[in-house]
């Protein structure tokens, strides 16, 4: 029986698709090609009547007109779109120096592109109108153009569309059979106030192109026409309401048959087809409406991130011997709010997002191949998410079907980022795009939530503006309650909205002079937002979370074939060369990747530890080109991998299923037991069954000290799910240790782990000839050039908070942000340098080096010899680029010197890492180990001595 279904569908489809092209042959000219084409930067085009003469030159559409060579080359007076925070730019150091204006101009806030244009350019293409459409009412379609199109059909002005969400679409009739000629403006002048810096128009992102992108189509209409149709579907009664637009262009009533054809899309994952259904109609002149009750049956198919079952709408109107049709698709899908938490079809589920931020290097401009967006959505999928946002803008229709094949839910926005109070063609703008998008992607189900923008408006208490979102929000939802509406991600936080977008449950915190929480105080991996989600009222949805830096990976740069260029990039490589560290690229770029994956576990986590939370949108799993160079993401502009997370090892703590542990602490000593709540985080498509989880801890060489199971339990939908502690006497340790907890959920699959360390609470401490000091003095230098052995290290005194070099790296980038305290990435420590032989760590920093690093200050390096590599190095910031170091050693006369700039002397009690890290620096220092491969000179003693306080020689 199933069978002969899955035969019914395929050749229901089948026959729809012979149709339906058949239809395009007779009644749609696609209008992609060669077109005519002229540059208009002075916008003389409307005065001269352009449209009237041919225009010389030559282009092809659809794209753009910068892809294609057009424009000038960027130089200092571009007129950009996008703010830069530091207007004088080019006279500051580094970029004074190395920044060619006149040659190779190079920007660091975003990528280059190879040409810019910023105004009005002309497209105009000379068509055949057939016989057959004599009469007709015709529909010309641009399918993305950037920004506002005016179009004339001849010598005679058809309207202009501004939309940056949707086609724009323009009506033409009385067209005589023949030859005639399309002449089309596109502005992409900053033409309304949406935000500078909003993604739909900024150079920040998908740069500020001219053209027309995607289908280009003149269509002829039947006198009786379909002109629009929405689905609403109801999961629990398995059927779909639908509303059908007709349009009866003629001047007499017409009774006409409306045929409704409903089966699951070949690639869904199951096949399903609904029994026909057809309708007599009257229709009156003009347009009308028609609803229509589609009953899908008792196997209907569900559409949701785990089975994403997609139905293919055909609807056939016949009048007469004329007939229009038309396909949508949508799927069986309500999503909705219970209590705290989002819900699809009536089950939780918790959106583990990021954001698109209109990033193609590619092209400058959105992809509007389905096949384009599949890819990244299984990119996505793969690293555990479910969901995107779309950071002010709306992707083409593209996007959603991807979405929709793939079992993705999209939030989609509102193409600004402002203030809308008081502008009244923002507001009237803002109302119009919102009505385009609900009605050109309503159907998709992967159409989920829609917001009105990106950080509306100051974050402070705005009635006129909160006013008008909140009967924004009201109107949408009358109109349409297929999605969920929120007032504006990040802010402002409405009552009529469904749900809050806030960044207060994340890491960062925007209050504490641009500081964070692993920053304040060492990581309690048992925080939550329960707290910070009470704030509001309905879900909340962390906003933004992660923006954790990485070091840039400089060979990427080959990857940029197209209309942009990392020249940021190229900017970053100079610097890095001129400091002497041009071969370490790759391992800072490594060791400052394992870092971010391990701050961003972090942040994941804490999120999925908060009982009954809605969700996260990370900013970002791949990098942001723009806003200063953010390079927060663990996979390259193009969804890539960089090599130092895979999609394997991110999914083991983001994803529908997650062991969690909440830990008090991840340093331990001897004399303690290690002590772990073990949750579980699962929304999944169903309930786990008997789940016997099981537990470890391991050594760095992978034999097990101690292991455990777990009572056997169900594992229901939802978060906070607690399976039992584990605990473990660390008194049989006699060494410091780095050791690792292991989940695991029975046969299930999903298992995550926990890094910890153990410290001796007895360290011998055997400091031998060596002389431990804060500052070096005559008596001290005079000790070196006798052959003494000296280990300078910081005073706490020595470490103002303002210059201590802290834990977390650098929150988007400095450029953007320079107020915030943090200039590092993170560190390379040289793990075979016996110096760290007692002291367990691995190439990058981790939660162990909390203490070392906010007890410290770097050491800048620049002007001592090329060849000194520290054996403890700060990741500077690739705009400085900076050498510094954070241990090192050197001889100097007849003597040694190890430099140290963190604190291992004071406290050392009640800080068992930094006292590891002292005996592990002694017991080499005084070992036949201790030579040092680079020499100093007097001057270089100097430079190392003004760090430390005054010196006179």
């Amino acid at each position: 029986m199933k069978s002969i279904r899955f035969l019914f569908c395929f050749f229901f489809i089948l026959s729809i698709i012979i149709l339906s092209s058949c239809g395009n042959n007779n009644n749609t000219m696609n209008l992609a090609g060669e077109w005519q084409f002229k540059l208009d930067p002075d916008g003389k085009g409307v005065d001269e009547q352009w449209y009237t003469t041919e225009l010389e030159g030559t282009i092809h559409l659809p794209g753009s007109l910068q892809e294609q060579g057009y424009g000038e080359v960027p130089n200092p007076d571009t007129k950009w779109i996008g703010r830069i925070r530091t207007p004088d730019w080019l006279e500051q150091e580094p970029w004074k120096h190395i920044v060619d204006v006149e040659s190779d101009y190079k920007v660091p806030f975003w990528l280059t592109p190879d040409r810019y244009y910023r105004g009005k350019a002309w497209y105009q293409r000379k068509i055949q109108i057939p016989a057959g459409w004599q009469g007709k009412s015709l529909e010309l379609v641009f399918e993305r153009a950037h920004w506002q199109t005016t179009v004339w059909m001849d010598s005679e002005r058809i309207g202009s569309c501004n939309s940056l969400a949707a086609p724009h679409r323009y009506a033409i009739k009385d067209l005589a059979p023949g030859e005639h000629t399309i002449s089309v403006c596109v502005d992409n002048e900053y033409l309304l106030n949406v935000g500078i810096d909003a993604h739909s128009v900024s150079d920040h992102t998908q740069s500020n192109w001219n053209g027309l992108v995607g289908a280009l189509s003149l269509r002829a209409l039947p006198d009786v026409r379909i002109a629009d149709v929405q689905v609403y579907p109801d999961y629990q009664k398995k059927q779909a309401r639908v509303k059908i637009m007709v349009e009866n262009t003629t001047n007499a009533t017409i009774n006409a048959q409306l045929e409704l054809n409903a089966a699951t899309t070949a690639n869904s994952p199951d096949q399903h087809m609904a029994d026909l259904k057809s309708s007599e109609i009257e229709l009156l002149p003009g347009e009308s409406i028609h609803g229509l009750t589609l009953h899908l049956g008792e196997d209907a198919v569900m559409w949701n991130e785990f089975k994403p079952n997609l139905y293919n709408l055909a609807i056939d109107l016949k009048s007469g011997s004329e007939k229009d049709h038309k396909e949508t698709v949508f799927g069986l899908r309500n999503i909705a709010t219970q209590g705290t938490q989002i819900t699809i079809n009536g089950q939780k589920t918790f959106l583990r997002g990021t954001l698109e931020c209109c990033i193609f290097p590619l092209t400058g401009y959105p992809d509007t191949s389905v096949e384009g967006w599949r890819k990244i959505f299984r990119q996505i999928k793969a690293y555990g998410l479910n969901h995107m946002r779309f950071h002010s803008y709306t992707p083409p229709e593209a996007a959603f079907s991807a979405a929709d094949m793939e079992g993705v839910y999209l939030q989609t926005e509102i193409p600004v980022w402002t203030n809308p109070v008081g502008d009244t063609i923002i507001s009237a703008f803002m109302t119009d795009e919102a009505k385009r998008i609900l009605r050109e992607y309503g159907n998709h189900p992967s159409f989920t939530m829609l917001c009105a923008g990106n950080e509306l408006g100051p974050n402070r208490d705005e009635p006129k503006r909160d006013a008008y979102l909140s009967s924004l929000i009201e109107s949408w939802r009358s109109a349409d309650d297929r999605h969920l509406y929120a007032s504006g991600s990040g802010w402002p936080s409405i009552a009529a909205a469904d749900y809050q977008i806030r960044s207060e449950p994340r890491v960062f915190n925007w209050l504490n002079r641009y500081t964070s929480r692993i920053d304040a105080a060492p990581l309690e991996m048992t925080v939550d937002y329960t707290e910070q989600d009470a704030m509001f009222k309905g879900p909340v949805v962390s906003h933004e979370i992660g923006q954790w830096c990485v070091y840039p990976n400089l060979d990427e740069t080959k990857k940029y074939t197209g209309v942009l260029k990392a020249k940021n990039f190229d900017l970053a490589r100079t610097l890095l060369e001129e400091k002497g560290m041009g071969s370490q690229a790759q391992e800072f770029l490594m060791a400052s990747g394992k870092f971010q994956t391990i701050l961003y576990k972090e942040e994941v986590e804490a999120a999925l530890r908060t009982p009954n939370h809605a969700g996260f949108q990370l900013l970002d799993l791949h990098d942001f080109p723009g806003q200063g160079s953010a390079i927060v993401g663990v996979l390259d502009a193009f969804w890539e991998e960089k090599g130092y997370v895979s999609a394997a090892e991110f999914s083991r703590f983001c994803n529908a299923t997650v062991p969690l542990a909440r830990i008090k602490k991840l340093t331990w000593t001897t004399n303690e037991q290690f002590a772990a709540d073990i949750e579980v985080s699962h929304f999944g498509a169903e309930i786990l069954r008997d789940v016997e989880p099981v537990w470890e801890i391991r050594d760095l060489y992978g034999r097990t000290l101690a292991q455990g199971s777990l009572e056997k339990t169900n594992i229901q939908i939802g978060n906070a799910q607690m399976l039992g502690k584990v605990t473990f006497d660390l008194n049989a340790i006699d060494a410091a240790m780095e050791l690792k907890l292991v989940v695991k959920l029975g046969e299930t699959g999903f298992e995550n782990d926990w890094l910890f360390w153990v410290y001796p609470v007895k360290v011998e401490m055997n400091a031998g000839d060596v002389r431990i000091v804060n500052q070096l003095d005559d008596k001290i230098i005079d000790f070196l050039e006798n052959g003494g052995d000296v280990l300078l290290t910081r005073a706490p005194d020595d470490i103002p908070q303002d210059k201590a070099f802290g834990f977390a790296s650098i929150f988007w980038n400095k450029l953007w942000f320079p107020g915030q305290p943090a200039y590092a990435l993170g560190l390379v420590n040289r793990v075979e340098h016996p110096a760290l032989e007692a002291f367990p760590t691995e190439f990058h920093s981790n939660w162990q080096w909390w203490d070392l690093t906010l007890h410290s200050r770097d050491l800048v390096l620049d002007d001592l010899p090329d060849d000194l590599r520290p054996i403890v190095q700060v990741i500077d910031d690739w705009n400085t680029a900076r050498k510094l170091g954070l241990l090192f050693e050197a001889d100097y006369g007849k003597g040694r010197i190890m430099v140290c700039g963190s604190d291992i002397v004071s406290n050392l009690n009640e800080r068992p890492v930094a006292r590891q890290f002292r005996k592990s620096i002694l017991d080499y220092m005084n070992s036949s180990m201790f030579k040092p491969p680079v020499e100093l000179s007097n001057p270089d003693l100097e430079v190392i001595a003004g760090q430390f306080g005054e010196m006179a020689f």
